[in-house]
Parts: C-alpha cells; structure tokens; sequence
C-alpha cells in the first residue's frame, strides 16, 4: 500500500518513458525518490522493484483483456468491413425444370409379307358355237341402243284404246266382249267421226317421231352409225325387223350410189329374178355388168356424176 501511494505522489515527477523500458523507468525511479526526499538506497531499490512489479501486472491485465476483447479501433474496423460488404441475396426459389418430351420411338418398318406365288394362269375354256353366238347376240343388242318406240297409230287403235279406258275391265273375256263391241261401233261411225280419230292418228304418229328424232340428236353420228350396222346384223340373223329397224339420222350426208349400184338397182326392180335367191341373182347381176361394154357402162356413169353433183 505504502508503494502504491508512493507511486502516485511521483507519477508527476517521472520522465514518460515507453512501458517497454522496465530496467530503465526503474532506475529512473530510484533516483528521483532519492534526490526529492533523501530516501534511504535500500527504501528507494524497494520501491522501484515494486513500481516495476506493478507496470508489469498491469501488462498483463492489458494482454489478457486485449486478448479477450476486441479494441474500439479494432471493432470500428470490423463495423466499416461489415458495412461494405454487400447484402446476401435472398436465394430465389427455383423454376421447376420442365421434362424434356421423351423422343418418340421411330416406328419400326412393317414386316414386308412374302410375295405370293404366281399360280400359273388356268387355261381360258373354249366356248362352244352357241356360247359364242349368244355372246355376240349379246354384244349386237348392246350396241343397236333402246331407241324410242315408233308405233304407227291408226284411226281404229286410237278409237278401241279410248272405249276400252272408258269402260272397267275385270277380266280377259270382259275385254274381249269390248273389243268386239268396239269393232261393231267403229263399223258405224260417221265421216265426220271417222276424221276426227284419223286426225288424232296423225297427231300421235307425229309425236312419236318427233320424240324419236329428239332421242337421235342427243347422241352423236358415230353412235348412231354403229347402231344402224348392230341393227342391221340382228335384222339378218332374223330379230323382230320392226325394233331393230335402222335409225335415220338428218346429220349424215346421203351417199351416192355407184355406177354399178345403180345398174343393180335397175335390174333388181325390173323383176328379171323375183323368186331367186338374193345372193344368186347378185351373182347373176354381177356377171351382166362385166359383160357390158365401156360406152353401156358410160350410161351408169353419166347418172352416177348428175347425183354426186345434186348432193354437193
């Protein structure tokens, strides 16, 4: 306690010196308790010692607690250092990564199926004679065409047709029994009347060849024209002449005939061959005209040309 008092009253008296220099600020001590107060040496030594004592416990207490506390200059540092350090970003909440479409799967070629075997073709069967004549039949009707109906009316047709639709037919022997009564009142009509259904005759025959010539026009010549051969063949194969008589068409221009067809014609009406086969009297025909001489063949050709000139 005594040098702690001591140490106070000549704290002022001391030179400042650096804490570092122990040795020295104790024999500076000394020296100054013995020049103010003319210490005893052993007091002054004692003093110094624990002067020197205590700067060194004060050393340590400033170590142990700059060691365990930080020192205001240092904590300001720290204070800037943590200023400037820029704020941490929030971590931003990631996007889901989307699923990438799985590669379709190339489609495997379909299997090529084996190639079937080519079965050797079976002999077409022959037909037999009737077998092809039905087909050519066949093939004829086909090209002859459906023409319209060209039915020739008459004053007695239109005259029968109007009493039967005036009177209820039930049975064939009914019809019959009209039919015969039909016949007697026809017998009996007046001039007067007998015109009138001659009239109406005329009128339906001219519609039906007008409805005809109408059905001809919407198809073209060409067509026309295979028909009349088609027709003419079922004619010469004994077909029904009257269905499958030839169609006149006004588009065609009118052939003239040959010098030998006229000569034909000539010897075929003068009635020299009726009752001789037709094939025969063309042959007979065929022979007079080679055995002509030039100037009765230039008859034939002089009628031949004044045609070909009408025509044109």
């Amino acid at each position: 306690m005594l040098a702690r008092s001591v140490l106070g009253r000549l704290a002022a008296q001391v030179p400042k010196t650096s804490t570092h220099d122990l040795p020295r600020l104790s024999h500076l001590l000394q020296s100054s308790l013995l020049a103010s107060n003319a210490t005893s040496r052993p007091t002054a030594g004692a003093i110094a010692r624990a002067f020197r004592q205590a700067i060194l416990e004060g050393r340590r207490a400033y170590a142990t607690t700059s060691a365990t506390e930080p020192t205001p200059r240092v904590k300001k540092d720290v204070k800037k250092a943590v200023a400037k350090k820029p704020a941490a970003k929030k971590p931003t909440a990631k996007k889901p990564a989307t699923k990438k479409a799985a590669p379709k799967k190339a489609k495997k070629p379909a299997a090529k199926k084996p190639a079937a075997r080519k079965t050797a073709k079976k002999p077409k069967k022959e037909l037999t004679p009737e077998q092809k004549e039905r087909a050519i039949i066949k093939d004829l009707k086909a090209k002859a065409l459906d023409a319209p109906k060209t039915t020739k009316h008459t004053a007695w047709l239109v005259f029968s047709a109007e009493n039967i639709r005036s009177q209820k037919v039930g049975s064939i022997q009914e019809a019959g029994s009209i039919a015969i009564e039909s016949s007697a009142k026809y017998k009996n009509l007046t001039p007067a009347e007998r015109e009138h259904y001659n009239h109406l005759a005329r009128e339906k025959n001219e519609q039906a060849v007008a409805e005809r010539n109408r059905w001809i026009l919407e198809r073209t010549p060409e067509e026309i024209h295979k028909a009349n051969l088609a027709r003419a063949a079922l004619r010469r194969k004994g077909f029904n002449s009257f269905k499958y008589n030839r169609l006149v068409d006004d588009r065609f221009t009118k052939r003239v005939p040959t010098p030998y067809i006229i000569f034909y014609l000539e010897r075929y009406a003068s009635g020299d061959f009726a009752g001789i086969h037709p094939k025969k009297a063309t042959a007979l025909v065929g022979e007079e005209w080679k055995a002509l001489s030039a100037a009765e063949k230039q008859k034939y050709r002089d009628q031949y040309a004044a045609s070909a000139k009408a025509a044109a």
